[in-house]
């Protein structure tokens, strides 16, 4: 009894120096690589964090839905989430993500803001795109505001522009993330 009792504190020990030296490590790899990208090294350990529903779908590829399917003719609100239901997407959780496109404020990055406009050079401002892209709405709504129409020229436009940025990347729009 008394070996086994010495054996089971020695392995113990043994133990607690691991989580030590375990611990020691990760204050090492800490200071190593600093605490932001530590912290998102282990973010997937811990999920509750995040919020993954919200997070699932970015603003372009709710655009490129929304180009995809919306017919020629005015839509509600509700309408429109449905069409975008039918595809599988999950229009609970980005519901001012989509209301926000079809009141023609397209997703960020996609065009200079104005801020950015005034530290771009005399030459990018009139980038032919940029202004083809600023030169009409891309969706129309009725005085009430309870029904959208989508521009079919300007959203060709927006297609073609789209479809240029991803061009030489494996990222494409038809998928989420």
């Amino acid at each position: 009894d008394a070996k086994v009792n010495s054996e089971n504190i020695e392995l113990g020990q043994e133990k607690s120096q691991g989580s030590d030296n375990c611990l020691s490590e990760i204050e090492d790899i800490k200071l190593t690589i600093g605490r932001v990208a530590y912290g998102l090294a282990i973010l997937p350990l811990y999920p509750q964090i995040i919020d993954i529903p919200q997070q699932q779908y970015n603003d372009y590829f709710l655009l490129w839905e929304i180009l995809r399917v919306f017919p020629n003719r005015l839509l509600s609100l509700k309408e429109v989430y449905q069409l975008l239901e039918e595809q599988g997407i999950n229009t609970r959780v980005c519901q001012e993500n989509i209301k926000t496109i079809l009141e023609n404020k397209l997703p960020p990055g996609l065009m200079p803001s104005e801020e950015d406009v005034m530290l771009l050079s005399e030459v990018s401002r009139q980038n032919s795109e940029y202004q083809s892209l600023r030169a009409k709405p891309l969706f129309c709504q009725e005085t009430d505001g309870s029904r959208y129409r989508l521009s079919n020229e300007q959203a060709e436009y927006v297609r073609e522009y789209l479809n240029k940025l991803v061009a030489n990347t494996r990222q494409k729009f038809e998928e989420p993330l």
